[in-house]
């Protein structure tokens, strides 16, 4: 059996993730264009439980800035300095870690949300049958799409939304990883956020029992790759029709999977 890759990524974030992009109608497009739909993000809850994660050790913020693969050009709205630090340093360690010809568009918020919520990130849109799409009839985020085709396919909105909650008491702002009891690494939150962003993200949803992948029946590229741990994938309505109550149990399991060849080996004997 392959070395398999947790689905959930940053595992350990006294965190809990709530829905995974709950999605808008596409607009129609006509002739040959790409199809185009739009996208919510997920929010993250913070849970009262120390777990002493941080972001691992990375090289200097100043190292990574001067060796970036990836441009991100980020909006702030309503940050203190000392979030935005954290935020621009999270944005800092994602430039090193992919490569993409098209600058990466961010609108971020600091902003009041529900009490606990710790904030939210994701994609603005999705796009599949774009020219150099790796895989017809697949969905791919914004940003990821942008990477594939070379330019930006929507030149007129963001790639990524994201909102952190200003009103939450036990942020901890520092970027050393020292973070004390009790608080909440901003930095790691946004890190792990940003990843849903730029592609670490399924359309899979569970409401009411029901289980639910894609978007007019058409999965994302994540979607594709997503298995149990019997190796079976999750988009096999053979064995899971979608919708569910089957594919929901798979989908609230906690045992699901990522079985993409690039990521296996990249992480040998990691699971």
């Amino acid at each position: 059996m392959p070395t398999l890759i947790r689905a959930l990524l940053f595992p350990g974030l006294p965190i809990l993730l709530v829905a995974l992009f709950p999605l808008a109608r596409p607009a129609a497009q006509g002739g040959a264009q790409p199809e185009i739909a739009a996208v919510r993000p997920a929010q993250l809850i913070g849970i009262p439980r120390d777990s002493y994660t941080s972001v691992a050790t990375h090289a200097p913020l100043q190292y990574l800035r001067a060796n970036a693969t990836a441009t991100f050009i980020v909006t702030y709205a309503g940050f203190t300095p000392q979030a935005q630090a954290a935020f621009q340093a999270a944005v800092d360690v994602w430039s090193n870690l992919i490569t993409s010809p098209v600058p990466i568009v961010v609108n971020a918020q600091f902003t009041a949300l529900a009490p606990n919520v710790l904030g939210s990130a994701g994609a603005t849109y999705v796009v599949r049958d774009f020219t150099g799409a790796p895989e017809a009839n697949t969905w791919y985020l914004a940003a990821l799409a942008n990477a594939r085709a070379g330019l930006d396919l929507q030149p007129t909105l963001g790639d990524i939304g994201a909102n952190f909650n200003s009103t939450f008491a036990n942020w901890y702002y520092g970027t050393d990883g020292n973070t004390p009891p009790g608080q909440y690494d901003f930095m790691s939150v946004v890190l792990h956020e940003l990843g849903h962003g730029l592609g670490f993200a399924g359309l899979a949803t569970v409401s009411d029992g029901t289980g639910l992948w894609g978007l007019d029946g058409i999965p994302s590229s994540y979607d594709r790759r997503v298995v149990n741990g019997s190796l079976q994938a999750l988009i096999n309505t053979g064995l899971f029709p979608n919708p569910s109550a089957a594919l929901a149990d798979q989908l609230q399991s906690n045992s699901l999977f990522w079985n993409g060849a690039a990521g296996i080996a990249g992480n040998v004997n990691f699971a």
